[in-house]
């Protein structure tokens, strides 16, 4: 630490490219850019409902939802970039 870890504080996509392929290909570039950057562990903090798209992309809930101060009620998450057992490449992504 902190030579591993990342922190996300946005993933946006533009509205009209939402649920393309785009969403995908954008979420194996930042994998393949933390893989060759030696990340380990990227922490993002997320409002619901978005929790279960990130949890799609391979997050897993650490902590309980909190209030921030900018985005309201968060609940914290993190992707250990190296459990390939977690990851499941032949998953698909809905958004």
């Amino acid at each position: 630490y902190p030579e591993r870890v990342s922190t996300t504080t946005k993933f946006m996509i533009r509205p009209q490219y939402r649920g393309s392929v785009i969403t995908l290909r954008f979420a194996s570039f930042i994998y393949n850019f933390w893989r060759d950057n030696n990340v380990a562990y990227d922490f993002i903090n997320v409002n619901e409902p978005l929790d279960k798209f990130y949890e799609q992309l391979g997050y897993r809930k650490y902590k309980d939802t909190f209030h921030h101060p900018e985005f309201g009620e968060v609940i914290p998450m993190l992707l250990d970039v190296e459990d390939v057992d977690h990851l499941n490449p032949s998953s698909t992504v809905v958004v």
